[in-house]
């Protein structure tokens, strides 16, 4: 559906959006790193089970909270794997 607005044409569409774990962030999908717990290590998506998201923002400055939640959530205590990111 296109929309005519100060004669410029601009087209509807959905950006998917997604939730970052560590700060509860929305923010598009391409902007963000995906990640699994496969036998309580963090690898990327392997595109088969459950994932989570987290922002740059998260994975440069909030490393302590990215620990806290991982670790809540998914028993992993040091992030690594998260450091070759």
């Amino acid at each position: 559906m296109e929309k005519e607005l100060n004669s410029a044409i601009i087209t509807d569409f959905k950006i998917p959006t997604r939730m970052c774990v560590g700060c509860r962030g929305r923010f598009p999908q391409k902007d963000l790193y995906r990640f699994q717990e496969i036998n309580k290590k963090l690898v990327n998506y392997t595109k088969s089970g459950r994932s989570f998201y987290i922002c740059n923002l998260c994975m440069k400055q909030d490393k302590k909270k990215i620990v806290k939640v991982l670790n809540g959530k998914f028993k992993i205590k040091d992030i690594e794997e998260l450091a070759k990111y």
